[in-house]
């Protein structure tokens, strides 16, 4: 029950999806941190996000979040 694919595999299927999505997020995270680190090393400013425009800074502030809250990946 709750398997599919290989019967002889121990592990169930659901797990293997929970860790396959995982990685998956572990990689959306690790996309989003670059863009939010490279950005904020820009210039030797501490206050690059105050420099940004209110769109761009809003994005930025929207992928830490997401980072943060573990939510959905960003499409």
């Amino acid at each position: 029950m709750g398997r599919r694919g290989n019967e002889d595999s121990p592990i169930p299927e659901a797990a293997t999806e929970a860790v396959n999505a995982t990685l998956a997020n572990i990689d959306n995270v690790r996309s989003q941190l670059n863009k939010l680190v490279s950005i904020s090393v820009v210039d030797d400013d501490d206050d690059v996000l105050a420099q940004m425009g209110p769109l761009a800074r809003a994005q930025s502030l929207l992928f830490l979040a997401r980072t943060i809250s573990h939510s959905s990946p960003v499409n």
